[in-house]
Formats: C-alpha cells, structure tokens, sequence
C-alpha cells in the first residue's frame, strides 16, 4: 500500500517539481563519480608518457613518463598493458664503467614528489610484445599503485631513435 501511494502521488507532481528531481538527481550521480574518480588518484598524476618504435622481429619495448604526486607517499607495485605479456619495472645503472639494469619490485614516491622514468635510468620493459611498435601509434599502460590505487595513462610511440622533443 506505502508503494502504492508513493508510485500514485508522484504521478499527481507539477511537471516543475519532476524536472528539477531529475536535475538533482543527475546532479548528484555526476558530482559522486567525479569525487571518486579524484578519490581514486589520490594525487598521483601520470603523463609525458613515450616509448620507440621497434624494429621488425624485437619482443621486446620500454615506456618511459613522469609521476607527479601532490599527495601522501605511496608506492607503485606494478604496471601493465595489453600491448606486452610482462610490463616490468626496471631501472639502469652505471657500476664500475659498465651499466646494469635490474627489475624493482617496487617503487616508492614521496609526498609531493615527481619522478621521472627516462633514458639510461627507470623505465617500464616491456616483455613479449604483442605487436611491433609502430612510430605515431599509441597504447594503454595502467599503473597500479598501494594507495592511489590503478593510474591509467596513454604511451606515444616516436621513431627508433627519435624522443619527445626531437625529430
């Protein structure tokens, strides 16, 4: 019967009153997604993301980009794309003239701190490609990380031996 009534009087509602319900009603949905997709950033931006072109035959790629954080410390656990079977993160160093590279599990990011992954220093491998990477496409990476939880971004492929800011 409480349905019944409730269902009858809103049909007897001005045509005002139903209009600026719906209004507030979007309103409200909108303003709730907006929070949550700002919530789930936590803070943690991710752009100027590139990667080179590879050449015919290689599996293997890199993506590099910046991570601002206008936030709390977090820490980044991991990375994927579609385009590789194992994105991982890694970072080259120089030891006694020669450079390494090795994989990290992961990373740390400091409070209201940016960190770069370029050239000869952190960067994403990427393992097992699935296609060859063509200069002016483009592919999906997601970072994942402990508290701003999964930060998607768009990588730019360049020439092979092109980067941003050169032709």
């Amino acid at each position: 019967m409480f349905r019944s009534c409730n269902v009858l009087s809103s049909v007897f509602r001005p045509p005002v009153i139903q209009s600026l319900q719906k209004v507030v009603s979007t309103a409200v949905l909108l303003a709730s997604l907006t929070m949550t997709a700002q919530a789930d950033a936590d803070g943690i931006t991710v752009h100027d993301a590139w990667s080179r072109a590879t050449p015919p035959g290689i599996t293997v790629g890199v993506a590099y980009f910046v991570i601002d954080n206008q936030g709390a410390q977090d820490r980044l656990l991991r990375v994927s794309s579609p385009i590789a079977k194992q994105p991982e993160l890694h970072v080259s160093k120089m030891q006694g003239g020669v450079t390494t590279m090795e994989e990290l599990n992961t990373l740390e990011v400091g409070a209201h701190a940016r960190v770069a992954f370029a050239p000869s220093g952190k960067h994403v491998m990427l393992i097992g490609l699935r296609r060859p990477l063509k200069a002016g496409d483009s592919f999906p990476l997601t970072l994942t990380f402990e508290k701003a939880g999964a930060v998607k971004t768009t990588v730019r492929v360049y020439g092979i031996s092109q980067s941003p800011g050169t032709r």
